[in-house]
């Protein structure tokens, strides 16, 4: 390891000062919440654990991760797959302060750290899909892996106004017109079911398996509280479509959706628009629209004129597992194990 850093592996019970890490460090999201990580052990029965990196008894860095295996082969990852989770990675105390130098030696020991955790574990593959805000992956890439970008979109949403003329101008008149015709309001029980069988159905189509495990979106609901919500559009009072909202500190994201609706009638269109006011009306500066990594959601996504925000996904395998693990997740729709 770098000179003076260690690093340990703990469970998160364990990690009594992560809370307080996850809801001050500006890289943490949604995900790095504990009460969410908690929702994925229980809902799994797998283990969440914490790479912890140490310069004396100051954290310098902390990986939530899981552990799991394909096969014969070992693997870690961050975010766990299988579970809706875009991304989660490390978070760097005090990263925003952080001179250039301290930075870049906080990321050499973390990199070393990930990569010695790998050697210990016998760990084959480590895919890390990092949160927006961590761009540099030298110090990674120097320590074997690749680096692969990805991406998201964010709207700053102070102005309405702004937004709204954004918005491109098809999408503006189809919202005009179904004025009265939809109806966007928070969910009921009832709508929490709908919007569940809905996201089994879209997948169901596409030939994949079900997007989220059973009773998952249930326990998230029950840790998250009013931090987790449902809007849902209706036509003539009968469910057409939801979309639901995570919230962290000033930002809201959207989270997941159902399929496009009734033929000719823009459900997504105005469900996009009404999560975009309703992030506004709680007070947040910023709306984020997951999804741009897949071209037929970003076609879409981009008609609301949101910036483009890259964040990075960092694997490292040998040659001959990465080989077995792709022709593994091709034959399992494209995922890694839960």
């Amino acid at each position: 390891m770098t000179t003076d850093c260690s690093f340990r592996e703990e469970t998160l019970e364990d990690g009594s000062d992560y809370p307080e890490l996850a809801s001050h460090s500006p890289m943490a999201t949604a995900f790095h919440r504990p009460e969410w990580l908690a929702a994925v052990q229980d809902i799994t029965g797998e283990s969440v654990r914490l790479l912890r990196v140490l310069q004396g008894r100051e954290t310098t860095a902390i990986l939530p991760h899981v552990h799991g295996r394909w096969g014969p082969i070992r693997i870690l990852l961050s975010p766990p797959s299988g579970l809706g989770m875009q991304y989660l990675g490390p978070l760097i105390p005090e990263w925003g302060d952080l001179k250039q130098d301290k930075r870049e030696a906080r990321l050499n020991a973390l990199a070393e750290a990930v990569r010695n955790h790998m050697r210990e574990g016998r760990i084959r593959f480590c895919r890390i899909r990092c949160a927006p805000g961590l761009e540099d992956a030298r110090a990674f890439q120097w320590s074997g892996f690749e680096a692969i970008p990805r991406y998201t979109y964010r709207l700053s949403v102070g102005d309405e106004n702004a937004v709204w003329e954004g918005v491109k101008k098809t999408v503006r008149s189809d919202i005009r017109r179904h004025e009265g015709v939809l109806t966007v309001v928070p969910a009921d029980a009832r709508d929490w079911v709908a919007f569940e069988d809905g996201l089994d159905a879209r997948y169901s189509e596409q030939g994949l398996r079900a997007p989220l495990p059973e009773g998952y979106l249930a326990r998230l609901r029950e840790a998250l509280g009013t931090d987790l919500v449902l809007l849902v559009a209706k036509e003539g009072g009968e469910f057409v479509g939801g979309a639901a909202l995570v919230r962290m500190g000033d930002r809201i994201a959207l989270w997941q959706g159902t399929a496009r609706g009734p033929p000719g009638v823009p459900v997504n269109d105005v469900l996009v628009w009404e999560s975009i006011r309703f992030a506004r009306a709680q007070g947040c500066f910023e709306f984020e629209l997951m999804g741009a990594n897949t071209r037929r959601l970003a076609d879409f996504k981009s008609k609301f004129n949101p910036g483009l925000k890259p964040y990075l996904e960092l694997r490292r395998f040998p040659a001959w597992a990465s080989a077995t693990m792709d022709i593994a997740m091709r034959l399992r729709g494209g995922s890694l194990p839960r």
